[in-house]
């Protein structure tokens, strides 16, 4: 391989077997065979003088001089497809978004008039869906998603934070007032998952045992959790950026300042060789701006 030529057959299979972490994947969205894929990607580590996988019977991982040459090689391959992609029609102005409920629904929902104003051109599809939870796999369900969780995407995703998830306890105004102190939540059912209570009675230095717990309901969404207690149902953990308006507007109360970093975050995710397809550029855009503090 001359010393000058851009070894373009490597680099591809490179991108696709970085993108997806097998070889077999990559081989199958390229049209070649798993040997014919391995051989290249060979050659390629030939010519650079370093291992760019870490092979372990069928699991593959980037070393870190894979995750440098990754970066570079899956943007420049995505700006080639945008460049020569010739989208044209309907499916360059439709873009599919599915999100976790919540974000969807008291968030990203109220917002996109803004971005339909900026972009016109562009008519946003959106999905909600409670399986986009701590979901780290590279298997999209459209143009873009909206998952929760600590993070931890394969390469194949770029994968951009937008909020962190951020719990606060909240509770009807009718139950506000006898709540004087952190201790006196138990007193309430306590709605919601029993991993983020505990965080919140560590945060508050209350011991609080499942003995002293009221049962209560538990829902796959913070919209239901806050409606629940809203209705005085018992205290609930939601996230205060969510609901604003409830709290403005006296529907919600939260008796206390406390607010309890779960490590866990809202994050845009979408297939890492589409980051320059100009539909999801402009979303991506928007977002992380709207999203900025």
């Amino acid at each position: 391989m001359p010393n000058d030529a851009l070894p373009l057959p490597a680099l591809n299979a490179f991108e696709a077997a970085a993108r997806h972490g097998s070889f077999t994947r990559a081989a199958a969205e390229l049209g070649l065979t798993q040997a014919a894929v391995s051989y290249h990607i060979n050659r390629l580590e030939q010519r650079l003088g370093t291992p760019l996988f870490i092979r372990r019977g069928r699991s593959l991982a980037l070393t870190e001089a894979g995750e440098r040459l990754a970066v570079e090689v899956v943007d420049a391959f995505g700006r080639l497809r945008a460049a020569v992609g010739g989208e044209t029609g309907a499916a360059a102005h439709a873009l599919a978004v599915a999100s976790v409920p919540t974000f969807a629904t008291h968030w990203l929902a109220p917002r996109l008039g803004a971005f339909q104003a900026a972009h016109p051109d562009i008519a946003i599809k959106l999905a909600t869906s409670t399986e986009l939870g701590d979901r780290t796999d590279d298997r999209l369900t459209a143009d873009v998603e909206i998952r929760s969780g600590p993070g931890g995407f394969p390469p194949a995703l770029a994968a951009h934070r937008l909020l962190e998830v951020r719990l606060a306890c909240v509770v009807a105004p009718r139950l506000a007032a006898g709540l004087r102190r952190p201790a006196d939540v138990l007193s309430l059912p306590l709605i919601g998952m029993t991993m983020s209570w505990d965080a919140w009675f560590d945060a508050v230095g209350v011991r609080a045992p499942e003995s002293m717990r009221k049962p209560a309901p538990r829902f796959d969404s913070q919209v239901a959790s806050a409606q629940a207690a809203a209705t005085g149902m018992g205290a609930a953990l939601v996230t205060p950026d969510f609901f604003t308006e409830d709290l403005a507007a006296g529907r919600l109360v939260a008796p206390f300042p406390v607010v309890v970093d779960r490590g866990k975050g809202y994050w845009l995710v979408h297939a890492a060789d589409q980051r320059h397809r100009p539909k999801i550029r402009a979303f991506r855009d928007w977002i992380l701006a709207a999203a900025r503090p």
